[in-house]
């Protein structure tokens, strides 16, 4: 089975040279899962600086970021250096390598992978781009939960499950999932909370249902719609699409697909011993996360459409033919 990591901060700069796309879009489903942030335009984004609000949305990189609380003269220059907090690194909707801000909600994650055999076998190439100084591959491999559904459709599914005309897969996934616990005043982590596929007309489904203790209840959604407590949300499962960068055979989710850990009770210390812990909240660690669940989560089912999933064996071929040089 592939190993998933997050980006490290030398390797985004490095592939930042073949066009690396830094401010990905970010899904529904990682949206209502408890990332922070949610789609801006330009003019609401500008508005946040006009007020002085932080905009609050990041996706995380392995690497930390030290930051230090010192004493400043009028110059700006610096008198004497205060105590240290070491937040992960992460990057922002300028596509700026920043710091999880501490105490705040969830955190997006870009699945990293190398290419391998396995991966070889059920990925299919959609896009060559060879050029002079540029050597990449668009690819898809596996699938999971994206985008909502507009209103008619959605309305449609809720109807159908309702009458039994929608059919459970094999499935289940199991997502990194933040909500608001109401007895203990503050923000859980749960990957315990498991989503059941559904099969109609050929497509695959998940619905989520929101409440009155979810996060980002009045954020949007890509189509602009707000998220309403008390509601269902349908989902489609589709393809992930992964850019390889053949230089140094990594994979890289063209998305924001799920949420991540966040910066919670980050400790201070002294300049140069600098370390944060994320063991308070008795879940998995994020990496654990990806290898133990993620990388089972985004295996296709099996399904009776398998003609909408073909496998390329001409994309196959030339894998193969990467991994062997």
């Amino acid at each position: 089975m592939s190993k998933f990591r997050s980006l490290t901060e030398n390797e985004m700069k490095e592939m930042s040279k073949y066009g690396f796309g830094k401010i990905p879009k970010v899904t529904d489903f990682a949206i209502l899962s408890g990332i922070s942030g949610n789609y801006l335009t330009k003019e609401e984004y500008d508005d946040l600086d006009r007020r002085r609000e932080k905009d609050r949305y990041r996706w995380l990189l392995s690497s930390d970021i030290c930051v230090y609380h010192s004493y400043v003269n009028d110059k700006g220059e610096v008198l004497e250096w205060g105590l240290s907090h070491s937040f992960p690194a992460a990057v922002d909707r300028k596509g700026n390598i920043t710091y999880a801000i501490c105490n705040e909600p969830g955190y997006g994650i870009r699945p990293v992978t190398v290419l391998n055999e396995d991966i070889a076998i059920g990925a299919n190439i959609i896009d060559e781009n060879i050029m002079e100084n540029e050597k990449f591959l668009v690819l898809q491999y596996g699938e999971y939960i994206r985008d909502v559904v507009d209103e008619d459709l959605n309305y449609y599914l809720d109807k159908e499950l309702d009458e039994g005309n929608i059919f459970k897969t094999s499935k289940e996934y199991y997502p990194y999932w933040r909500y608001y616990d109401e007895k203990e005043s503050y923000f859980r982590k749960s990957t315990n909370k498991n989503f059941q596929e559904y099969l109609f007309n050929g497509k695959k489904f998940v619905v989520v249902r929101t409440n009155k203790n979810s996060l980002n209840i009045g954020n949007k959604l890509h189509d602009d719609r707000r998220i309403e407590p008390d509601k269902s949300y349908w989902l489609m499962v589709e393809p992930i699409q992964w850019t390889l960068y053949t230089d140094n055979n990594l994979m890289v989710a063209d998305e924001v697909l799920l949420c991540g850990e966040d910066s919670r009770d980050c400790f201070g210390h002294s300049p140069y011993r600098p370390r944060y812990d994320f063991e308070n909240s008795g879940n998995m660690k994020m990496d654990n996360y990806l290898n133990k669940v993620f990388a089972k989560d985004i295996i296709p089912s099996n399904s009776l459409y398998k003609k909408e999933f073909p496998r390329d064996r001409d994309s196959y071929k030339k894998l193969v033919k990467l991994l062997n040089n």
